[in-house]
């Protein structure tokens, strides 16, 4: 899965279980996680490569699963790095010096699909396949997993938000977002309900105290968390056909089936980005919250060349730097840099910034994992009846119809019969009693 993240003034990609960090000074550095038979008695060993910075940890247990991270975070700090995998595995890397360290490695009770930490690092909140939230403490790895809270349908984000992280936003794939206390999580705060399909990324708005939403319906919302209260409604498909400079990618005949599945904020700057699957494409919006009510105003979109409906590509926003990153599965260019300048985003010509994206690039092997992994996303749209299915259920309908409509004057001519079968009796009782009397 191709992942992206920044680590200060570094790049962080991931391609299957591989983690690279590349440098402003050209360096490269190489993180494998591997499955382990013991995670208690995980061990970082060289390989024999430390001229490239590549450090592995060796794993030999058996079961299902795959060589995949599903996700990753890190603390607020940034000292620690939260890692999940396809093996149910949480990693923490200590990324305090120029080599990483693995501090420790457990297996958890399902696979988690998004994680955070708490607000002093010591503890990850992990957001499972079964729709269940854990909390494990980073220090004491003997410690079993704390259940908090639990949906009846998969997990895609979580955040923390409120005053002092008092409240925890969970989305899942039943269109739910839900707001819970924090840490007493089986305490429902709010729900925000309004989406049509899978809820996939949610992101807090720290100055204004409001949530954000993407989904696979087409539509970002902005949200009073609080209430529960929807505040407005940005639907994304109009852009997406608009945009003149995106018809290549042929979305402009699907704008009306547009899904999200990326979203990025830059509150300083009041910049929401959107990544919608399948297309290729960033859409970029300035979030004005100070108005009544609220506004999206389109900006621009990026055509970043992701050609693959079905192959899992990423961006991140680096808000200190305003710029964009985005990793996808190119043999020629995977990674590639956006500059916000004067109010839009361009391709970087930072000396910097242009030394990560060759060295990148440089590495395009790195990226071939990628290139064989499916998007998580791409399975969890609702199941729609087809036109066949459809047709047949509408020549049910009229046959239903029909054959209503023919019970209904059965029963008219049944209840004529016997109305004059009952006036008949009727006229002969009188002319009986009649002659009974003579």
């Amino acid at each position: 899965m191709a992942l992206v993240k920044v680590f200060g003034d570094k790049l962080l990609c991931v391609s299957g279980n591989k983690i690279g960090v590349y440098s402003q000074s050209r360096e490269r550095s190489v993180y494998t996680c591997l499955k382990k038979a013991a995670p208690e008695q995980a061990d970082i060993v060289d390989d024999g490569s430390n001229s490239n910075g590549t450090t592995k940890v060796q794993n030999s247990d058996e079961g299902n699963g795959s060589d995949r991270i599903l996700a990753l975070t890190f603390s607020s700090s940034q000292r620690y790095l939260a890692v999940c995998d396809d093996w149910k595995q949480l990693q923490i890397w200590d990324t305090g010096s120029d080599t990483w360290t693995l501090q420790s490695s457990r297996v958890v009770d399902r696979r988690g699909l998004a994680l955070t930490f708490t607000p002093c690092d010591n503890s990850v909140l992990i957001a499972d396949k079964s729709g269940n939230v854990y909390r494990y403490s980073r220090e004491n790895t003997e410690a079993a997993g704390e259940l908090l809270l639990g949906h009846l349908s998969m997990l895609l984000d979580i955040t923390l938000c409120g005053t002092e992280c008092g409240l925890v936003a969970t989305s899942d794939r039943d269109e739910k977002i839900r707001v819970s206390c924090y840490p007493n999580s089986h305490t429902i705060h709010s729900f925000c309900m309004g989406h049509t399909e899978y809820v996939s990324r949610l992101c807090y708005l720290k100055k204004a105290d409001l949530l954000l939403s993407s989904s696979g319906d087409g539509t970002c919302r902005l949200w009073d968390y609080r209430k529960g209260r929807e505040l407005v409604k940005l639907e994304c498909k109009n852009d997406i056909i608009k945009s003149s400079d995106v018809t290549t990618n042929g979305v402009t005949s699907q704008g009306s089936n547009a899904r999200i599945n990326g979203m990025e904020v830059d509150e300083e700057r009041g910049v929401v980005i959107l990544q919608i699957e399948g297309a290729g494409l960033l859409l970029v919006y300035r979030l004005d919250v100070t108005s009544s009510p609220p506004s999206f105003t389109h900006i621009q979109t990026l055509d970043i060349q992701a050609q693959s409906s079905t192959v899992s590509w990423r961006f991140v926003l680096d808000t200190a730097a305003g710029l964009v990153w985005t990793c996808q599965p190119d043999k020629e260019q995977p990674v590639c840099a956006y500059t916000w300048q004067a109010g839009s985003f361009h391709r970087s010509t930072d000396a910097g910034v242009l030394a990560i994206v060759d060295t990148a690039n440089t590495h395009e092997d790195f990226f071939t994992e990628a290139a064989q992994c499916p998007s998580q996303f791409s399975q969890l749209h609702k199941s729609r009846i087809d036109a066949g299915l459809t047709a047949y259920m509408d020549r049910k309908k009229i046959r239903l119809e029909k054959n209503i409509e023919k019970q209904d004057v059965t029963r008219k001519k049944t209840a004529t019969a016997d109305n004059e079968e009952d006036m008949e009796q009727t006229s002969t009782e009188p002319a009986e009693k009649k002659s009974k009397l003579l």
